[in-house]
């Protein structure tokens, strides 16, 4: 994004403006953001049995599982009205930052506590601004991200999930920091990360921040630079100091606002509902969540027990066994942009199916690490595309943007990870003859076989079902699956014949593109002949 140029005399540019509003950038500090919030939840995972037992509790798995409902339960309830509001009024920065004060918060509230009833307050809060840290976080990256790019920003931003998990939230930091300093000090530790991110979140430019210095450094009246809807088509207004009208490009939901689009909650549901493949996206993040959020409760109790370890040792397993999803983003999203999601999440599906029955081992702790390792690093990469798959259909639906499908994929994440938490604590405290762990093992085996059909049939712009079934012909070589799959007319691969957009407001978003090239190239006439361009009007 490089929209200020031709500044008046004395007229600053904002410090390090290219950067600050690269798409990397953004994208570097909502995957921060992501792997904080996630440190805020996870680094008492390993510690939280322990915490317990100190305060007299006895049913420790149940009541951890209770706890880590709580969380899910906050993002559960506000997810969609986050989604819906945020749709309405496209802020971003401003509630990614009232979310971090908002979980510095819930920390200090939780770091406090000694009764349950606060406890479970404090993470009904944390979920809370959870949801807005991921919904809108995902959001802001769909919208200042090119579309052939998505995957691989968005796979990256994904991994901030590992990265909380493995690097700061259940690696030793945080089970050191209560051996030896008590139980405020991973919070204390959450707390200054959560300030630098705050501190980062203040540096992103959006293309409305560039818009609206555009119109103080012109001594323009506010909104003079935005683009208007005049004889139903989107114009945008054009300034003799401005060359690059980039900032001008609006998001989905802008357009759409425009345009007057507006669906309600529940025709937004419906609309999303209607798409097989934008289902098959959120039934992963649930399979995910299912897998990941009955294992939290158990998996700390279950070292102990067998191997009499404690806190830092437990660290260390989830260390060892989540660091390789911290690379695995960013590689995930580079296949599923160059040749399909399909390819990446039925496989990594596939593979998820071994490790639960070999985790029933009472060998030595090696080997069950090495289990852990491949069971969390291939359900990670089956889950990472999904972020893909929901900006696609969120551009190609009417009335759906991507803060509703990011928001609808919190829900099913946030649901997954409450029903797993609390089936695998009850399942492990009340299994008779200490089979409870076999019995969320087999739990999970079941979850990962009974997600394989929607992925085989409805995964990727080419399932696998068409693959197999159905005679394709050949890709262009050397064009990859989104410049395919996100093109104005695309090839039909089973007969050749072109389909069309039928969206509406993408229609019109090409006429305002080819409109805004039409302006930039009548003002460089403009300043040779100093007269006004015919292709657009003129602040």
């Amino acid at each position: 994004m490089t929209a200020f140029q031709d500044s008046p005399p004395g007229r600053a540019l904002p410090w390090c403006h290219q950067w600050r509003s690269s798409a990397w950038f953004i994208t570097l500090v909502v995957t921060y953001g992501i792997a904080i919030d996630t440190l805020t939840d996870a680094i008492v995972v390993p510690i939280l049995p322990f915490r317990l037992l100190d305060l007299g509790y006895h049913n420790i798995a149940s009541d951890t599982g209770q706890l880590l409902f709580a969380r899910s339960a906050g993002t559960v309830t506000f997810t969609l009205p986050v989604a819906y509001f945020f749709h309405k009024y496209p802020y971003r920065r401003l509630p990614l930052e009232v979310s971090v004060l908002v979980m510095i918060a819930a920390n200090v509230l939780l770091m406090l506590s000694t009764q349950f009833w606060t406890m479970i307050l404090a993470r009904y809060i944390s979920g809370a601004a959870s949801t807005v840290t991921l919904t809108v976080g995902l959001t802001l990256i769909g919208e200042n991200v090119k579309e052939v790019k998505a995957g691989r920003h968005l796979g990256l931003a994904m991994s901030g999930l590992a990265l909380g998990q493995s690097i700061v939230a259940q690696a030793p930091i945080g089970t050191v920091l209560y051996e030896h300093l008590g139980w405020k000090a991973p919070f204390i530790f959450c707390i200054g990360a959560l300030c630098l991110d705050i501190f980062l979140r203040l540096f992103v430019l959006e293309r409305v921040n560039i818009r609206v210095f555009h119109e103080k450094r012109l001594g323009l009246k506010p909104d003079s630079l935005k683009p208007k809807l005049l004889n139903g088509k989107i114009t945008t207004p054009v300034h003799h100091h401005i060359r690059d009208f980039s900032y001008a490009e609006l998001n989905k939901a802008e357009r759409e606002a425009l345009l007057g689009i507006d669906l309600n909650p529940w025709q937004v549901l419906k609309a999303m509902v209607r798409s097989p493949r934008g289902m098959t996206a959120i039934m992963s993040m649930f399979t995910y969540g299912l897998l990941s959020g009955t294992l939290q409760p158990v998996i700390t109790v279950r070292i102990q027990e067998l191997w009499n370890k404690n806190s830092d040792s437990v660290g260390l397993v989830y260390f060892i066994a989540t660091f390789p999803t911290l690379i695995s983003g960013p590689i995930v999203g580079y296949c599923a942009d160059r040749w399909g999601a399909e390819w990446v999440m039925l496989p990594s599906m596939l593979l998820v199916l071994p490790w639960p029955p070999l985790m029933l081992e009472t060998g030595g702790i090696g080997a069950f690490i090495v289990y852990f390792l491949f069971f969390n690093l291939f359900s990670n990469c089956a889950f990472y595309p999904s972020g893909l798959e929901s900006t696609i259909i969120a551009r190609r639906t009417q009335g759906i943007s991507e803060i509703h499908q990011f928001g609808i994929m919190e829900v099913a994440f946030a649901t997954a990870t409450a029903v797993g938490t609390l089936v695998g604590g009850h399942v492990y405290d009340e299994v008779p003859s200490n089979a409870g762990w076999d019995a969320v093992m087999w739990f999970l085996f079941a979850i990962a076989l009974l997600s394989l059909p929607m992925v085989f049939f409805f995964s990727g712009e080419d399932p696998w079902v068409k693959k197999i079934f159905s005679r394709k012909q050949p890709k262009i070589a050397g064009q990859s699956v989104s410049m395919q799959r996100l093109g104005d007319d695309n090839e039909d691969n089973a007969g050749g014949e072109k389909k069309r957009m039928d969206d509406k407001a993408e229609e019109v978003w090409l006429e305002m593109k080819a409109k805004m090239e039409d302006d930039q190239r009548g003002y460089s006439k403009q300043k040779k002949k100093s007269d006004s361009s015919n292709s657009a009007f003129e602040v």
